[in-house]
């Protein structure tokens, strides 16, 4: 026969037990979802570094081109106003060179006048 005693010390013994394993299951299961958790976590920041990292390329790739972009603009204002400068460079040398040339043709001129008018002074007086 099995005493009321026996029954209540069975029973404290078996809830201890239960309790024991209660509390192992519990502790199981945080850390379980513990790990689960790290893991949400870690694949979340990773999928954020990948964003990040599509995004800066991106900015890169977009900084780069308009970086280009600007270069082309600015090399093109410089080739006009070097164009400009040296369209004025051979204005300027035309004028001179012609300056030059009628100023050697005035002094031909005045040449040829004073040996034309040498000439007919010798010639009138011979004649």
């Amino acid at each position: 026969r099995v005493s009321a005693k026996n029954t209540i010390l069975v029973r404290e013994k078996y809830e201890a037990v239960l309790q024991s394993y209660y509390r192992e299951f519990i502790a199981t299961a945080i850390t379980i979802q513990k790990q689960w958790r790290g893991y949400l976590v870690r694949k979340n920041i990773r999928g954020m570094n990948d964003s990040a990292t599509v995004l800066q390329k991106q900015f890169r790739r977009v900084s780069a081109k308009n970086t280009i972009l600007v270069r082309e603009k600015y090399e093109a204002v410089l080739q006009s106003y070097y164009r400009e400068f040296i369209a004025t460079a051979i204005t300027i040398q035309k004028q001179w060179r012609g300056y030059l040339v009628r100023k050697n043709i005035r002094g031909m001129n005045d040449s040829a006048t004073v040996l034309q008018k040498q000439f007919r002074r010798v010639s009138a007086k011979n004649t």
